[in-house]
């Protein structure tokens, strides 16, 4: 149960700090965004990308939240948490390849 916790731990940390520093980013492309017309173009998929690091970060919080109080519902949010991950590097992987 350890490797669980310490992995579900890092998939949440990972998409929180990820969606935070992506919103950053996307908040200074908004600034600058006359500047340069390729800011213009870049923007909503980089929009879509805090997205899916959001929604990474919750559902590890979702998926956390009931180990850390031993609730009955640790293996359907664990599984929750693994089929997002997979949809959201599926979608990661695509939105960049595009």
């Amino acid at each position: 149960m350890t490797f669980l916790r310490w992995w579900t731990v890092a998939l949440m940390l990972f998409g929180g700090v990820m969606a935070l520093v992506m919103g950053v980013v996307c908040f200074l492309y908004y600034i600058y965004i006359d500047s340069a017309p390729e800011l213009r173009e870049q923007l909503p998929l980089l929009v879509k990308l805090v997205g899916l690091f959001t929604t990474l970060g919750l559902l590890g919080l979702a998926a956390f939240i009931p180990m850390r109080r031993n609730n009955r519902w640790v293996w359907p949010t664990q599984l929750l948490l693994g089929v997002g991950a997979v949809v959201i590097t599926m979608t990661f992987w695509r939105l960049l390849s595009t």
